[in-house]
């Protein structure tokens, strides 16, 4: 879930009409790891209104989202110096 979220937006960031370059792509990916505000949202109807999913499922689901948003601060200051050019990628040709 991790990775596809990121990648989802990274990419979606890279490629589109006057995208961004790899830097600042990665960090709009970071940034888009907390976009689980609606998945509570949802999960809510999913598991309470409707008793579509089981309890086991509606918390580890919701663990997962809850640990998503967490993570967006620990890797936007890691990505940090990268994104404001005081560190450069040798891997990256941009």
């Amino acid at each position: 879930m991790v990775f596809n979220q990121f990648w989802s937006a990274a990419v979606a960031a890279r490629y589109v009409p006057g995208g961004f370059n790899f830097v600042e792509s990665v960090m709009i990916g970071f940034g888009m790891l907390g976009r689980a505000e609606l998945a509570f949202v949802v999960l809510n109807i999913a598991y309470v209104e409707h008793s579509v999913m089981s309890q086991e499922c509606f918390y580890v689901l919701m663990i997962t989202c809850f640990l998503l948003n967490l993570t967006v601060p620990i890797v936007i200051g890691w990505w940090r110096p990268y994104y404001l050019g005081e560190k450069v990628l040798e891997c990256v040709m941009d």
